[in-house]
C-alpha cells in the first residue's frame, strides 16, 4: 500500500473511532450537573414546578438539576440567556406563555425568535383563567355580566394580573368578539385584582383559577366562565368559553421545560419521557393541586406544535392590543 493509501485508511478509521465516542457521550447524558433557568422569581407556579421536576429528574439520572432564578424583563432576560446556551443538554430552562408567545409580540427588546431559537421538550402544565364577579353584583354568568354591563350608565371595569398577560387577552378577545365595551384595569397581579373584587372596586376580574381558589372557597367572588376545555370538577355549575361558542379561547396560563435551539433528539426523548412520566406521580399531583396547577402531558412534538398554534393564535391579538412596554 502506497503512504497516501496508508494515509486515507488511518484517517478513515480515526474518523470512524470518533463517531461512536460522540454518540456514547451523547448516551450517556447527563454526566455532570445540568442548570435549569427559571425566568421568574422563587416560590411562584414555575418555581414550583421547575423544583418538582428537577428534583425528581436528579434522582432519575443521578445528576444534580440546579434550578436558578434569573429575573428580569418578564422572563426575556432568562430566555435570551438560554438561546446563547451550547445545545448539550446541560442548560435548560422554563418558558410560560408570557415569554415565548406574547412577548415576542409586543416587546421590541426581544431578541431570539420562538419559532426558531428553542427546543420544546415537554409541557409542563398550568392554570386556566377564570372569570370572578363581586357578589353584590349578582351575575353568576356571562349572559348576566353582559346584560349588567348594557344596563350600567358608564362602562364598567374588569381587572386583570396585567396588560399583556393571558387572562387580560382572553377578556379582550372575547369582549371584542360579541361589541361589549369594557374598560380594563390592569394591576400588578391576580391577587390584587381579586382584592378589589372583593372589596367592591371593579365588578369583575380576569385572572389565574389557582390565585381565585381561596376566594372562590371562601364565598368572596362568584366564578364567572373558566378557559379549559371541560367544566371543573371542583366547579360544576361554571361553563366554559368552549361552552359560550369560543373554544378558541380554552388555554392556561402554561409553563413547559424547553433547551437551546439544536438538543440531541435522544436528549429530549429523554426529558420529556421521565418528565411526562413524573406529572403522573400522586406525590407530585398532590403537590400541584393546592397551587391549582394541572399537569398536562404531550411528547416533544405535541408541545412545540402547541408552542406554534399558541403563537399563531395570541401573538396577533397581543399585537394589536398596541400594549405599551
Amino acid at each position: 500500500m502506497t503512504l497516501s493509501g496508508k494515509l486515507s485508511l488511518a484517517l478513515i478509521l480515526g474518523s470512524t473511532a470518533l463517531l461512536p465516542a460522540a454518540a456514547m457521550a451523547q448516551a450517556d447524558w447527563p454526566t455532570q450537573p445540568v442548570r435549569v433557568i427559571v425566568p421568574f422569581g422563587a416560590g411562584g407556579a414555575a418555581d414550583t414546578l421547575a423544583r418538582l421536576i428537577s428534583d425528581e429528574l436528579s434522582r432519575t439520572f443521578g445528576q444534580q438539576f440546579v434550578v436558578e432564578n434569573l429575573t428580569g424583563a418578564g422572563g426575556v432576560i432568562a430566555l435570551s440567556q438560554l438561546t446563547q446556551a451550547r445545545p448539550d443538554g446541560y442548560t435548560l430552562g422554563v418558558n410560560n406563555i408570557s415569554t415565548t408567545v406574547i412577548a415576542p409580540a409586543i416587546n421590541p427588546n426581544v431578541t431570539y425568535d420562538p419559532e426558531t431559537d428553542f427546543t420544546y421538550i415537554a409541557m409542563l402544565g398550568g392554570s386556566p383563567t377564570v372569570w370572578v364577579a363581586n357578589p353584590s353584583v349578582g351575575v353568576d354568568s356571562v349572559e348576566g355580566l353582559v346584560e349588567y354591563a348594557q344596563a350600567s350608565s358608564t362602562i364598567p371595569g374588569y381587572g386583570s394580573p396585567g396588560a399583556g398577560t393571558l387572562s387580560h387577552l382572553i377578556a379582550l378577545k372575547y369582549f371584542d368578539d360579541i361589541g361589549l365595551p369594557m374598560e380594563h384595569i390592569a394591576y400588578g397581579g391576580a391577587g390584587a385584582a381579586f382584592l378589589d373584587v372583593v372589596a367592591g372596586h371593579i365588578p369583575l376580574a380576569s385572572g389565574t383559577l389557582s390565585t381565585a381558589s381561596p376566594f372562590i372557597d371562601a364565598g368572596q367572588v362568584v366564578p364567572v366562565v373558566l378557559s379549559t376545555e371541560e367544566r371543573d370538577p371542583a366547579l360544576p355549575d361554571v361553563p366554559t368559553f368552549a361552552e359560550l361558542g369560543h373554544p378558541e379561547l380554552t388555554s392556561t396560563t402554561w409553563f413547559g421545560f424547553v433547551g437551546p435551539a439544536d438538543l440531541p433528539e435522544d436528549i429530549v426523548e429523554k426529558l420529556n419521557t421521565e418528565i411526562n412520566r413524573i406529572l403522573d406521580l400522586p406525590t407530585v399531583q398532590e403537590r400541584l393541586e393546592p397551587e391549582g396547577l394541572v399537569g398536562d402531558r404531550m411528547t416533544a412534538d405535541e408541545f412545540a406544535q402547541y408552542q406554534a398554534d399558541q403563537y399563531a393564535l395570541w401573538g396577533p391579538i397581543a399585537a394589536a392590543a398596541e400594549i405599551e412596554q
